[in-house]
């Protein structure tokens, strides 16, 4: 099969610095950035090797964010390099990624005595399936069937308020999370989400911080990605309603198409 993608890094209209990054295939952006100045784009044969890309979206509450996603982001660009290598291991590379990676922040965390963190969300394709690995709460969502669903596991307290007391209770509201890059392991250890599903042509996979999803509803993402549109022009649209929605984070999104 193949795939094609389309990526894209705002930094929304109220934040001062960009604490976004991604892993877009085979490229990454700097550690300070304004964003990608338009789309970015990507095709290739998921046959060929292991294709791999990911939404890391560093802590706002925190002085480095900025820096936590861009350390994440190297290493997944890295890491990218041992699953092509390995392919039948890649779902035990992609939790290693994390630990190490939560290992190298807190390290420096210790030496520089700066907080710091990152959330982690990787789509790795291979052949006719793609493997899901998140820590913490950016969004992964399949469009199947004319449905959109999401496919990561929410390391927040969102999920416990919302078995408590219903997702009307929810509202707006953002809630701690459980789980982020740049816990020291004598805190807790993180337990990445890993899961394998099979992938079919027509699949759409959507990785985004939550500047796109706080300002845009998921029955509204559903409705976008309903229409015929080039999945470019779908991320166009996501990010322009971020924006006119008020825009206030950083947008950092990933769209995948899988083809025959």
């Amino acid at each position: 099969m193949r795939i094609i993608a389309s990526g894209i890094s705002n930094k929304g209209l109220i934040r001062e610095k960009n604490e976004d990054n991604l892993l877009f295939f085979d490229r990454i952006l700097d550690e300070y950035h304004e964003g990608t100045e338009k789309l970015i784009y990507f095709s290739d044969n998921t046959d060929i090797k292991p294709l791999i890309c990911g939404v890391f979206d560093g802590l706002g509450g925190y002085s480095r964010g900025e820096r936590a996603s861009f350390i994440m982001s190297r290493m997944a660009l890295n890491c990218a390099i041992t699953c092509r290598d390995n392919p039948n291991e890649i779902p035990h590379i992609l939790e290693d990624l994390c630990l190490q990676t939560n290992r190298e922040i807190c390290q420096e965390i210790e030496n520089n005595c700066e907080k710091m963190g990152t959330t982690a969300s990787i789509l790795c394709f291979y052949r006719d399936y793609v493997v899901i690995c998140n820590v913490g709460d950016t969004p992964i969502f399949r469009f199947r069937f004319g449905g959109l669903e999401p496919i990561f596991e929410e390391h927040s307290q969102k999920v416990f308020f919302e078995k408590l007391f219903g997702k009307e209770f929810l509202g707006n509201r953002k809630f701690p999370l459980t789980q982020c890059i740049g816990v020291p392991e004598s805190v807790m250890q993180i337990r990445p989400y890993i899961n394998t599903e099979e992938i079919i042509p027509g699949d759409r996979y959507l990785i985004c911080s939550d500047g796109l999803t706080d300002m845009i509803t998921e029955d509204r993402i559903n409705e976008i990605m309903e229409t015929e549109l080039a999945q470019d022009q779908l991320l166009s649209i996501l990010v322009k309603e971020s924006l006119e929605n008020g825009g206030k984070d950083n947008i950092t999104a990933i769209l995948i198409e899988v083809l025959p």
